[in-house]
């Protein structure tokens, strides 16, 4: 028995590559998480260092996704250039929860991009928008 190519069962389905149920979303950073991302700061961050040091564990929640999402990231060629974007995009996120208090699950589009947009460019484009919002699916906090 032959098979038609463009059968339903043929076509593959694109799955989500992280399961995001396995995440605990707080809202709120615990007091330890908080210290944490000030002890460290941006460029302990940016570094992404000894992780089994003991404040990088107290912000495990929230590097855990993280570090999901980037190994799931082809890089194409994967060269150490790519990696140390992965790593600062993920230092710019944790160093926005310490400033926010909160954990990027529930940050707001507006949130969002702020945190895309840089400060020194905020003023120049006011009034006048180039892109128009992308709407987003909230995450609804599980904790």
């Amino acid at each position: 028995m032959t098979t038609m190519v463009n059968s339903p069962q043929a076509q593959p389905v694109w799955e989500w590559p992280l399961q995001l149920d396995r995440f605990r979303r707080c809202d709120r950073l615990s007091t330890g998480e908080s210290d944490a991302l000030q002890a460290l700061g941006f460029d302990l961050l940016r570094l992404d260092r000894n992780r089994e040091h003991q404040q990088w564990q107290a912000i495990r929640r929230l590097t855990a996704p993280l570090d999901e999402a980037l190994a799931v990231l082809h890089w194409h060629p994967d060269r150490v250039f790519q990696r140390r974007f992965g790593r600062y995009a993920t230092a710019i996120v944790l160093h926005r929860c310490g400033e926010l208090g909160r954990d990027f699950w529930s940050w707001s589009t507006h949130e969002w991009a702020e945190l895309l947009r840089p400060q020194h460019l905020r003023g120049r484009f006011r009034g006048r928008s180039a892109c128009r919002p992308v709407p987003t699916c909230s995450l609804t906090p599980i904790c």
